[in-house]
């Protein structure tokens, strides 16, 4: 047993349902700018963007009001005396100032601002009844200690952070700040956020208790305002202390209509509501929708406990409350006896992730009323502490409204890519194939209520996607407002699913590879209106359904990889492979799409690849050298994963059957390739009008590769072997068809109001679930034979 569950045995109680929310206090903001920098670089007369940045209160100046950083109050009426503010800057934790027992902290209001600041003179005018919420405090070496600790203390741009402690030295907030570690024992994934010496680190969201240490509404800017709202996406949004001073409704994140904080207390869970009462206490489930509250059972013998039935973990058969019959479902789905349980969000007991025996065994127990009581820790206890998780959960239906010009929609509708020019010319794969999509300005974009102004707009798409009418979208909230983001979200990838008029291939598939253990982007669906306006008024272009998935950018990085500073590649009809023979051939592998300046700049890894791959077997080639030399530039067991994942979905458009479809990223912490899963939407069902029919010995449901890699891992007996092995593996764990057509009919009723009638559409994709594991199985029992050369490159000339 690991040393976590040892510990969670040993100290696990159920008295109330474990904290969720931020804290009574947290970080606002903080200066990172240095003594020698002006706030965005620059000189005294204008910053590096030709502007004039600069705080209000201190004016344009070197260091920007020198060391400071700003808190707010989360918690009404909160007595602060005698807390503690722990810094480390660089690493080096050794700096502590303590909030003194006067006065001024017995009694804080609920967004209150405070700031410590060295070079600034205290101004406790504090009077939040005449409009003064602000408190700043000076602490210096030999300063007064009448309110704070008299040391001076440092602030940077060196992964300085903060953490708050109350009088008892209990965890308040944090650490926060830059540079944090992931940490998924806390629900601590942190954003990637980069300060410089020029900028501010601060909340880019309104306070309050929903406000996670590691949330992604941190970020890095260029406007400051030091005992004030923060200001972000070029100053066009403002925080709100609204809801905090007047005691308005707190957030609400599963969107039940029950707040988070309900009684104002500034911690999420502290006072749940009991069944049926919805107003003055906290929301007794955030994680999962139950505007009713109902409390019914507990785990183990008793009544309500402060957990809504929605969120007890152990309740694996959605009743309400964990009794016997909870703990005989568990164990017969892990003796194969039935193949899934009812509610398989709440299935952990002692851990978060997949329940497993130990899990059925602590049921038993604590069914038995065994002491300790075990500790809510199933996923649908608590909600994401990733803000941008929100936009992708997939039990909603995001609503998006774009407005823009006329003019600009009907250029960017029809943009696209020329079949004669991307493949019948002499230059066909000697690089990345053209872009021909542009941004466009939309004045104003409103997703679930939440408005965004001046959003960048294009269209996306290779061929098969590409519509007039309904073309799918990308949307960057920062492409003309430096900085803006909706909820720790930049990006919105909206799909047309042109290729799947059922519209659940691409959720269903990346949820699938995603249970693989493979990085694979998170996905639900938007009901997306297009405004137009012009002379004449505004009409509505587009009101339709699309698929929202994640973007393959920074978020996405940070969240599967742990860390975003690689190097990015996206592959779209690519290879590691050579135009025409190895000896005389150009270069196909010049098609691959470096996505920054970073990766353009090295290559190192692909053309070490490409020369394992094509390289002839000899007699001073081996296949142990090819073996080794894929090795040195590859996590082959994560590679092995994701080619049987590709045959597991069907997705003959992607990497390993067409050469398409893919990103693969350089990590850092082993500067190897890893690939990553895209454009899944004709999976389930083979659609590639130029496969080979079933029944024709070529034919495979899952196995034969044409591109390089695979190709080559395939005919060599061990890799072939490791292949094949992982393949049944996954079949056996990943593939389950129960499951499968269970998440087709939970999206199919979210979708069909807006969709109409799917039967037909659906009905070949279900029948394919169904039959599927008999095809790859028959595969792997009698595994078909290699292509026996590279196939021909797409380009119609080599």
């Amino acid at each position: 047993m690991s040393s976590r569950c040892l510990w969670m045995l040993l100290c696990l109680s159920l008295a109330a349902p474990r904290p969720a929310g931020a804290a009574k206090m947290i970080l606002n903001e903080y200066n990172a700018v240095s003594a020698t920098n002006y706030l965005n670089g620059g000189t005294a007369a204008a910053d590096e963007d030709g502007g004039t940045a600069a705080d209000p209160a201190f004016g344009r100046v070197l260091g920007n009001g020198g060391d400071w950083f700003e808190l707010v109050v989360i918690a009404d009426h909160l007595d602060a005396r005698g807390w503690k503010l722990d810094i480390c800057d660089n690493g080096v934790c050794n700096e502590e100032l303590v909030l003194s027992q006067n006065g001024l902290w017995s009694d804080l209001r609920a967004g209150t601002i405070i700031t410590i600041a060295e070079d600034v003179p205290t101004d406790v005018s504090y009077d939040p009844a005449g409009g003064d919420w602000t408190i700043n405090v000076q602490a210096i070496d030999g300063g007064p200690a009448t309110y704070v600790t008299p040391n001076s203390f440092p602030v940077s741009n060196d992964n300085w952070q903060l953490t708050i402690r109350d009088a008892s030295n209990a965890l308040v907030f944090g650490p926060a700040g830059e540079g944090l570690a992931s940490d998924p024992a806390q629900g601590c994934d942190p954003p990637p956020v980069g300060v410089n010496s020029r900028e501010m680190f601060k909340l880019e969201a309104d306070p309050s208790a929903v406000v996670e240490r590691c949330s992604h509404s941190y970020n890095d800017g260029k406007t400051s305002t030091f005992g004030a709202a923060n200001l972000w996406n070029g100053g066009a949004s403002t925080q709100s202390f609204a809801a905090l001073r007047q005691g308005l409704p707190l957030p609400d994140r599963d969107t039940d209509g029950i707040p988070d904080d309900g009684d104002h207390s500034g911690v999420v869970g502290d006072h749940p509501c009991a069944s049926g009462q919805t107003t003055g206490c906290d929301d007794n489930c955030p994680g999962e929708p139950n505007a009713n509250q109902l409390d019914s059972g507990r785990v183990g013998p008793g009544g309500a406990d402060g957990i809504g039935d929605a969120c007890q973990c152990g309740d694996v058969n959605g009743n309400g409350s964990v009794t016997s019959a909870d703990r005989l479902q568990l164990r017969q789905k892990l003796t194969s006896q039935i193949a899934d349980v009812d509610a398989p969000r709440k299935c952990g007991v002692l851990r978060a992730g997949e329940c497993g025996i130990a899990d059925a065994s602590e049921l038993a127990r604590v069914v038995a009323g065994l002491q300790p009581r075990a500790e809510q820790v199933c996923p649908a206890a608590f909600p994401p502490t990733d803000s941008s998780a929100l936009w992708f959960d997939p039990k909603r239906l995001i609503e998006v409204d774009i407005t823009m010009a006329q003019s600009d929609w009907d250029v960017m509708r029809v943009q696209k890519r020329d079949l004669f020019a991307v493949f019948a010319t002499q230059t066909c794969g000697d690089a990345p194939f053209p872009d021909p999509y542009t941004f466009f300005h939309a004045p104003t974009v409103v997703i679930d209520g939440q408005t965004l102004s001046d959003v960048g707009i294009r269209k996306k798409g290779f061929f098969g996607s590409l519509s007039d009418t309904k073309p799918a979208l990308k949307l960057d909230f920062g492409e003309f407002v430096s900085g803006q983001h909706l909820e720790g979200l930049e990006r919105m990838t909206l799909n047309n699913s042109l290729q799947d008029p059922s519209y659940v291939k691409q959720c269903l598939g990346y949820g699938i590879l995603a249970s693989a253990g493979l990085p694979a982007p998170r996905c639900n669906f938007a009901h997306v209106r297009v405004h137009v306006t012009s002379a004449s008024g505004t009409t509505t272009a587009v009101d339709s359904l699309y698929v929202n998935v994640e973007s393959i950018k920074e978020l996405f990085l940070g969240r599967a990889f742990g860390d975003a500073t690689g190097r990015l590649y996206e592959g779209t009809l690519s290879d590691f492979w050579l135009k025409g023979t190895p000896a005389t051939g150009e270069p196909w592998r010049n098609t691959i799409d470096p996505k920054d300046d970073a990766s353009a700049a090295n290559e190192s890894e692909i053309d070490a690849l490409t020369t394992a791959l094509t390289t002839p077997t000899s007699a001073s080639y081996t296949n142990a050298q090819r073996r080794a030399a894929i090795e040195a530039v590859l996590d082959l067991d994560k590679y092995l994963t994701f080619w049987a994942g590709e045959g597991l979905i069907g997705h003959w458009d992607g990497y390993a059957d067409d050469q398409n479809n893919f990103f693969f990223y350089v990590l850092p912490a082993d500067g190897k390739i890893h690939f990553i899963p895209w454009g899944i939407d004709d999976t389930f069902g083979r659609g590639n009008p130029l496969a080979t029919p079933p029944g024709d010995p070529t034919h495979c449901a899952a196995i034969v590769p044409r591109a390089a890699l695979p190709r080559r891992l395939y005919e060599m007996p061990d890799t072939k072997a490791l292949y094949l092995a992982k393949l049944q593996a996954l079949l056996n764990t990943v593939w389950n068809p129960t499951a499968h057509l269970a998440e087709v009919d939970r999206m199919q009723a979210l979708i069909q109001p807006l969709t109409g009638d799917l039967t037909s559409a659906l009905a070949p994709i279900r029948t394919w679930i169904a039959d599927h594991r008999a095809h790859v199985q028959a595969e792997l029992n009698s595994p078909p034979a290699p292509f026996a050369a590279q196939p021909d490159h797409y380009c119609f000339f080599d």
